[in-house]
């Protein structure tokens, strides 16, 4: 027969275990009965003495926190005075309380059935994300002053053990969000479709641009890195870190068969990320192999994959493999998006946002005068069929969308991080569409598509139910039920650990993302974490107030400076080249080669550029277009040779205005501005091998990258 002891201490765990509803919340009762010394259960004597026990501490318990809302409380544990519903009794102020010294009035913290039911409710409440509760300071503070410094002793350390405790275990309540299924497939899908556009250019374009024989070969980058671990005796450890690339297996990817290896890489990720944009859900090994597969890319980019959206991506892509199940590929799995991953997105967010703000302010005066946008428009790197509509505005549009570009990147980005899901929606969609009307004006590649991704990360699946079919919705509700009544399991306690250690990672790499946004000397698009999974960012520092581009000329004659010679133009696909032709619209998809031939622009010549070790890949191009190499003339919309290479060829520099509102037949005005290159035929090349190769250049820059920075960071 069972005894007294034994039926009251079951009875006292059931009444605990009903209050906590889901795997996550039953750990946390059992271990609050642990840290509260319910070993009081289990002590010899009848339960009737231990009911008495329990309603007499009941009467001189405190318990100092007061939450407001809808979890069985009014006012919370506020002396004497408690409201307990799973008791259904109201306590009263006893007169036996006053006959208390005041020093033995606040007992040590020990276990009361009423005290744990409301801390169970308490964390209940945290770890199911309810964020619209609000905090009484007042009702909080007022009961439990202490009146003594014995008092006071006794309040800290009961304070210090119930902190730690909760402290702890909220890691592991607040490691999943309910309501987030819904969040989950549209991020997936989301990052899948920026994968596919990446992996399509890196397809399209990467042979020509680090191919075999491209015009800075991959092979040339990675032995001048290979030659220099070698000399530096390190590790193939720290090379693997320091340059995280598939390429380095060269067994499995031989260097003499470039072309081949980067065909394998980009196929290879367009299908993966082809699949889960359509199937909506993915596991971690399709996750993990997108990122190494973007990262094998990025990697031996060099120039070429020298832009901040790059690591964004890979930051974003390496969040996302940690919403996702280990095997199963299903949408909508059993446990919902988990609230660390869902926190990192929204900090992804923040700091892009607030980088981009604040290195503004630090940065062009025109940003603190409010002209910025009177010059964007015309000088950005590729403009797009309404960039002239939005720069003909008038003037004092241009001062009110600077204004609000200020207020959008430095005030809105803290809604993303307040507490009330529905203001976090709001700041999260707000941000989405300022990111629409910077796609609208111009052809940032996948910068402002990639920057969406995070945002929605602000959304719960309250928001976001509208838009998903009926029955996504009503599976997503119904798996949210079935969650709360989930048993812990060895799958569930796994993700818990790597979920935590997440987290540690994260708030480790943060601390010089912080020091770097507080900063004089804010530095932007740079990695402060190993393979680029937490950086610094930020957009348009400074603004360029004049328009200059490099026009590539090529001649059949056989000199170069006879008055009869005809130089014809190369045109590119994406770069202003004809006045008479319109900007195209091809956003998401980016040109790189057009990017770069922007940023050559802004200097005088070749030569000053050189001098930088920036544009190593200049002298290439023009030595592959004399040789009419199919791979480089694959990069441009024009090509004025295509049966007969040119045999001198040139490159001058304009500069280029939008033309006048109302004219007809022209986007653009140009003006001639300086030669940039000398007109030079093959034999010149081949006669001066130093320059006529930019793979030594490049890998030598590479190298000095290197020796820049500590293999230990």
């Amino acid at each position: 027969m069972p005894t007294d002891r034994y039926l009251s201490a079951c009875r006292f765990r059931r009444q605990i275990s009903s209050t906590m509803v889901g795997p996550p919340n039953r750990l946390l009762g059992a271990l609050l009965l642990l840290l509260a010394g319910a070993r009081r259960i289990t002590r010899r004597h009848g339960a009737a003495n231990h009911r008495a026990s329990i309603m007499r501490h009941r009467r001189t318990s405190q318990f100092p926190i007061s939450l407001r809302g809808g979890w069985g409380m009014e006012s919370g544990w506020m002396g004497p005075w408690v409201r307990n519903e799973a008791m259904r009794n109201v306590s009263v102020p006893s007169k036996r309380v006053a006959e208390v010294p005041s020093w033995q009035r606040y007992p040590r913290f020990k276990a009361s059935r009423d005290m744990l039911t409301t801390a169970a409710q308490q964390l209940r409440a945290v770890a199911s994300g309810a964020r619209d509760a609000r905090l009484s300071l007042w009702e909080s503070v007022k009961g439990i002053i202490p009146k003594t410094a014995i008092e006071a002793s006794e309040r800290c350390m009961d304070g210090m053990r119930l902190g730690m405790g909760i402290t702890s275990l909220a890691l592991l309540a607040n490691i999943q969000a309910p309501g987030s299924w819904l969040t989950r497939i549209l991020l997936l899908r989301s990052v899948a479709l920026v994968y596919f556009v990446a992996f399509m250019v890196a397809k399209d374009q990467n042979k020509a641009l680090i191919g075999d024989t491209g015009l800075l070969p991959a092979k040339h980058y990675l032995s001048s890195i290979k030659d220099y671990f070698r000399n530096k005796r390190r590790k193939f450890s720290e090379l693997l870190v320091k340059v995280p690339t598939l390429l380095w297996f060269e067994r499995v990817f031989p260097w003499n068969k470039m072309n081949r290896n980067l065909d394998i890489l980009a196929w290879s990720g367009m299908i993966l990320s082809a699949f889960v944009f359509v199937r909506g859900g993915a596991n971690v090994p399709i996750m993990a192999a997108l990122f190494v597969l973007y990262h094998s890319i990025n990697s031996v980019g060099q120039d070429w994959y020298s832009f901040g959206w790059e690591s964004q991506l890979l930051e974003t892509g390496f969040l996302a493999m940690f919403l996702v199940p280990y095997i199963s590929t299903d949408p909508l799995p059993s446990f919902p998006s988990p609230w660390v991953v869902l926190a990192g997105m929204q900090w992804l967010m923040f700091r892009i946002m607030l980088g981009s703000g604040l290195i503004k302010m630090r940065g062009d005066s025109c940003w603190r005068t409010l002209t910025a946008m009177n010059y964007h428009y015309e000088t950005q790197p590729v403009p797009n069929p309404l960039s002239r509509t939005y720069h003909q505005l008038p003037k004092r549009y241009h001062y009110f969308e600077t204004l609000m570009n200020h207020v959008t990147e430095l005030v809105l980005p803290f809604m993303m991080l307040y507490p009330n899901a529905m203001v976090r929606g709001i700041g999260g969609l707000l941000q989405i569409v300022f990111q629409a009307v910077l796609i609208s004006s111009g052809n940032l590649s996948f910068l402002n598509w990639l920057t969406m991704i995070p945002a929605m990360a602000c959304f719960d699946d309250k928001f976001l139910a509208p838009i998903f079919p009926k029955y996504t919705v009503d599976t997503a509700t119904s798996l949210q039920t079935a969650y709360s009544s989930q048993q812990l399991s060895l799958p569930w306690a796994t993700r818990q650990g790597t979920y935590a250690i997440l987290g540690m990672i994260l708030a480790k790499y943060s601390l010089p993302v912080i020091q770097n946004l507080m900063s004089t000397r804010q530095a932007m698009n740079q990695n402060v974490a190993p393979l680029c999974i937490l950086g610094t960012y930020g957009a348009f520092g400074s603004v360029t107030k004049k328009r200059y581009e490099i026009i590539i000329k090529g001649t059949d004659s056989n000199s170069s400076s006879a008055p009869e010679s005809e130089w014809r133009e190369y045109h590119f696909k994406a770069k202003p080249g004809k006045v008479d032709r319109r900007p195209p619209l091809f956003s998401p998809y980016h040109y790189r080669l057009d990017w770069l031939m922007w940023f050559a622009a802004m200097h005088n010549s070749y030569q000053e550029a050189s001098y930088m070790r920036d544009y190593a890949w200049f002298a290439p191009l023009l030595m592959k277009l004399l040789q009419n190499n199919k791979q480089v003339t694959g990069l441009l919309m024009e090509n004025p040779f295509k049966e007969k290479p040119p045999k001198y060829i040139r490159a001058d520099r304009y500069r280029y205005k939008y033309a006048p509102k109302g004219t007809k037949g022209k986007t653009w005005v140009r003006e001639y501005e300086n030669e940039y290159f000398p007109p030079i035929c093959l034999s010149d090349f081949k006669s001066q091998r130093g320059s006529s190769s930019g793979d030594g250049d490049s890998s030598v820059g590479g190298v000095e990258g290197l020796e820049s920075e500590s293999i230990d960071d």
